[in-house]
Order: structure tokens, then C-alpha cells, then sequence
């Protein structure tokens, strides 16, 4: 597992922030209580979604429960656009057991990687997102991509249409594609070049959806808040927004750069509150 190294992202409208990875020491050490009353994963309820953009956040897709529900692996720099993040520059072995122990525990993993807003500028064109999704395939197995930086608006579709269409027909029927938008697409059109859609990430709870919106199961949408103070008050009314904003997946952290949990108090406080929202 790599040690995050920072680096700041240009300014952006809402993006999950890149996480650089250096060297590979052990998963963090991390004081945990004993196993809490309710265990999640549960498949009705939230879906704890995480940004594994630290060696902290690892602890929540292995060992003790709870356990995250799925997670979004980010190993740096890569070979087309080097400050973006993604699945690195060559394949790391320590990664691969990584990611090879999470799924193993029930963790499925998504491989971030940034598209640069859909403007196919340098590093960012379809032929650079292609690149990447082959290497995390072929290097680590993973086979579901959590595209960053994407538009809300309607013109950018063709862009991730094609991409989509790339993975079914390239990495195989397995592979699924999230849109990490950071608020609500300009059109319901969106849900068709997507398997979810990220449409709200923020230090605030989110803004009432669109109507169209509920035409779709929960599960298709996902959200994070990222400002939460650690109280159970606050965790639980971040849970409560998110579910009353029709999200099927979540996240919530009092750390907006996503390297580590405040606590695993807070984590299990999130995990558990994710699990009594069962519909």
C-alpha cells in the first residue's frame, strides 16, 4: 500500500481530489472497538463508497467490520497525464495485493482516473482514458473505472458514451463506468453513459435533486460530504441528507482530501448509520 504524497488539484468545479502515492509500507495500524451491533455490508441500505486515496482509508475494505461496500482505488501519477492520478506509471506489486486482499474481504474496486472535464486536451483525450483503463485491467485486474472531472452539461456526452463503449467492448461485459460530477447532470440523457452517476460532492449537505431523478432506482446515484464534524449528530444528518436526496451510495468524512478517517469511532458511527437506512 503506497503512503499518499499531496498534491494540490487545479482549480476546478467539484472533483474527488487526486491522491500521489510514493512507497508501499504496511496498512496503517488503526484502534478499532469491538464488532458494532449492526455489520454492514447490506445491500438495501447506503452503500459506504470510498476514496481509497490513503493507506488509513485501506483499513475499511479489510480485517474487522464494518467494511466498505465498494472503493475507489488511486495509485498517482500516470504515464499520460502525471499530476492526475490513477493507476500509476507501471504495474507495483504491493498494488496488486492491495486491491487482490480488498476484493478478497468482499471490497470490490473501482480504478479512479481523471478526464480532464471531457475537453480531450493533452493527456485527456479518449485514445489517454483508453490507456488507463487497460492498465488498471491488465495490471490489477480491475475491471470498473470511476471517471473524475466530468461536466454536467449535455455537449461533453458523446465524450463518455464512447469511453463506455470502449470498456464494454475492450475490457470486457464486467466492466462498469461511475461519473464523478459533483452535482446533478443538466439532463436525465446523463443516465445512459453511466452505471452511476456521482451527482453531488461537497462540505455541504446536498441541494434538493431534479425531479427526473426519481425515475431511477437510488442505486444509479452517489454522493459525499466531506465537511462533517466528528459527532454522531453530524454523521447522522449527513447520512439522513444524502438518502433524502436519493442517493444509493455515500461517503462522509471530515477530511475533504480523502488520505484518512478521523477515526475508526467515526467510520463505524457512518458505516452504522448507512446501515439503518434501509428501504
Amino acid at each position: 500500500m503506497r503512503l499518499l504524497r499531496w498534491a494540490a488539484a487545479a482549480a476546478a468545479p467539484a472533483v474527488l481530489l487526486t491522491g500521489l502515492f510514493s512507497a508501499s509500507p504496511a496498512r496503517a495500524t488503526v484502534a478499532r472497538p469491538g464488532t458494532p451491533a449492526r455489520i454492514y455490508p447490506n445491500k438495501d441500505c447506503l452503500a459506504p463508497t470510498v476514496p481509497l486515496y490513503g493507506g488509513a482509508m485501506w483499513d475499511t475494505t479489510v480485517g474487522l467490520p464494518p467494511q466498505a461496500w465498494l472503493g475507489i482505488a488511486n495509485w498517482g501519477a500516470n504515464t499520460q497525464n502525471s499530476a492526475a492520478g490513477g493507476p500509476g506509471t507501471a504495474y507495483n506489486y504491493d498494488d496488486a495485493v492491495t486491491i487482490t486482499s480488498a476484493q478478497q474481504e468482499g471490497t470490490p474496486i473501482m480504478g479512479y482516473i481523471a478526464t480532464g472535464y471531457g475537453t480531450s486536451a493533452s493527456g485527456y483525450t479518449q485514445a489517454d482514458i483508453e490507456a488507463q483503463m487497460t492498465d488498471w485491467s491488465s495490471w490489477y485486474g480491475v475491471t470498473k473505472f470511476f471517471f473524475a472531472q466530468v461536466p454536467t452539461a449535455t455537449t461533453y456526452r458523446p465524450y463518455y458514451a464512447a469511453l463506455k463503449n470502449w470498456a464494454h467492448g475492450h475490457i470486457g461485459s464486467s466492466s462498469r463506468v461511475w461519473l464523478e460530477m459533483g452535482g446533478y447532470p443538466a439532463a436525465s440523457s446523463w443516465m445512459n453513459d453511466a452505471s452511476v452517476i456521482m451527482d453531488w460532492e461537497g462540505g455541504t449537505a446536498p441541494a434538493a435533486p431534479p425531479s427526473w431523478v426519481y425515475n431511477y432506482k437510488s442505486d444509479r446515484f452517489a454522493m459525499i460530504m466531506n465537511a462533517v464534524p466528528d459527532t454522531a449528530s453530524a454523521i447522522a444528518a449527513a447520512v439522513a441528507a444524502m438518502e433524502g436526496s436519493h442517493a444509493g451510495h455515500g461517503f462522509v468524512t471530515s477530511d475533504p482530501t480523502y488520505q484518512t478517517l478521523p477515526s475508526w469511532a467515526y467510520w463505524t458511527t457512518f458505516a452504522n448509520d448507512a446501515a439503518l437506512g434501509c428501504r
